[in-house]
């Protein structure tokens, strides 16, 4: 099961393609994720937190994708601001959040970015649209539907998340595909 995905940063996305690391530094607010934060809090998208080693979910399934996400308008905060929730930057960048999705996530890349087991901690996003919130949902529930169809599974820290059985894929189709058909309805 290659749940990688390379085609995130396929060349028929780099336009919308952004990338980061989350590291240490990350996690007190500094670093490469301090200059995506300021440059990206407002901005829409679909997000994937990923490890460059599988990690098993409690299932003992493996999985290289920890979890897969979507920020709607910039009025609801955006990849900035809504991966900050997963890092939980003391200070001014503080979002922490008490929803369970978020503490989960955030326990998950706290401790894999410090254990270092599983390699770098990478996190893929895209913005296809600046249109917002319906856009990056459908991509988001697309995106799921199409992990869930390969893997059996939806990646560890999505299991809560609801069914997109509304954007059931009926194949796996490459990520350009899923931008291409919604930049087309656009």
């Amino acid at each position: 099961m290659n749940d990688h995905f390379p085609e995130w940063d396929d060349p028929l996305l780099e336009r919308y393609y952004l990338r980061c690391i989350i590291d240490e530094q990350a996690l007190v607010g500094e670093g490469e994720w301090k200059k995506f934060y300021e440059d990206y809090t407002y901005v829409p998208g679909v997000y994937r937190i990923t490890c460059e080693y599988p990690i098993e979910d409690r299932d003992g399934v493996k999985h290289r994708v920890i979890y897969i996400g979507e920020t709607g308008s910039k009025f609801q905060g955006g990849l900035g601001h809504r991966i900050a929730n997963y890092i939980s930057i003391p200070g001014k960048l503080d979002y922490r959040s008490n929803r369970s999705t978020n503490k989960r996530v955030r326990k998950t890349v706290h401790t894999e970015v410090k254990d270092k087991k599983q390699g770098q901690i990478i996190l893929e996003c895209l913005h296809p649209t600046k249109k917002g919130t319906k856009e990056c949902k459908w991509i988001e529930a697309k995106l799921l539907s199409n992990y869930k169809k390969i893997h059996g599974s939806l990646p560890p820290d999505n299991w809560q998340k609801r069914d997109p059985s509304n954007y059931v894929v009926k194949e796996p189709c490459k990520l350009y595909r899923l931008v291409d058909d919604l930049l087309k309805d656009s």
